[in-house]
């Protein structure tokens, strides 16, 4: 099973989409130079952070990079105790030309817990976590600590 952390939301992505597409167009229309500045939009699309899990094994590891083709060593998660989920926020400052304002998200973190540690393995919203967790945890055959605020 493949976890993938959102690295942007759709809409940044569609905006950089937008980017690419009219950096291409400048670039073939008059400067060759704009078609380098449309594959920096390719790359902040495609670049995903996130876990790989093995259930057969028990296992787990990092992944991350351009279709998340980086891949760290497995983790041996075969003595994982439970699940944890808790809300989170993510708090983002927004400014126009002055009046500016704070906005905070709210996110829902899914941890794996072992004996003394634990390794985080989804950030998003709580309908996704609450999907990811119930799949490990059936998988694992351990239970899910939800210390969510209802």
């Amino acid at each position: 099973m493949k976890v993938v952390n959102q690295s942007f939301p759709l809409v940044v992505k569609i905006l950089l989409g937008f980017m690419c597409a009219l950096f291409v167009t400048v670039g073939l229309s008059s400067n060759f130079m704009f078609l380098f500045f449309a594959f920096v939009p390719v790359v902040l699309i495609l670049y995903q952070t996130g876990v790989e899990i093995d259930f057969e094994n028990k296992r787990l590891r990092d992944i991350s990079g351009m279709l998340g083709s980086s891949k760290k060593e497995w983790q041996d998660i075969s003595d994982a105790q439970y699940l944890g989920m808790v809300n989170s926020n993510e708090g983002r400052a927004v400014s126009a030309y002055r009046p500016s304002s704070s906005v905070r998200l709210g996110k829902t973190d899914v941890n794996l817990f072992l004996d003394g540690y634990h390794l985080h393995i989804f950030t998003g919203n709580g309908q996704k976590a609450t999907e990811i967790a119930d799949t490990i945890a059936h998988h694992l055959g351990i239970e899910i600590n939800d210390a969510r605020k209802e």
